[in-house]
């Protein structure tokens, strides 16, 4: 996972081109896949270059994106290995007693008597 996600949230890595349009395959860092079938903008990469999004289906355990602009084989293959992100706004919410990883970071970790035992890193 990227160390610093700042206002937005990583949900997966494009791990390859697919076909010539343009698709992205995209390998699944979330524990709702299903948020890739509602997805209307993303960001990708570092820069967090945003793409709307033209079409998003789930595919033998991955997601496949097409997105605007991106719309040959040689386009797609410039995005190998980039991290896809959304806005932090757009984050599922969690359970009871769940956290995500960017909530927790720095805090300090403590047993139940209060024992300190450093910080989240």
């Amino acid at each position: 996972m990227p160390k610093d996600q700042g206002a937005h949230l990583a949900i997966g890595r494009i791990v390859a081109p697919r076909g010539v349009r343009g698709e992205l395959k995209v390998e699944i860092e979330t524990d709702y896949p299903e948020r890739f079938r509602h997805l209307r903008q993303v960001y990708l990469g570092e820069n967090r270059v945003p793409f709307q999004v033209r079409r998003a289906r789930l595919h033998r355990g991955q997601a496949l994106l097409q997105l605007d602009s991106i719309n040959d084989r040689p386009a797609a293959e410039r995005w190998r290995d980039v991290w896809v992100y959304v806005a932090i706004e757009e984050a599922i919410p969690l359970g009871e007693g769940e956290y995500y990883h960017h909530q927790i970071l720095g805090l300090e970790a403590v047993t139940v008597d209060g024992e300190a035992l450093g910080r989240v890193a």
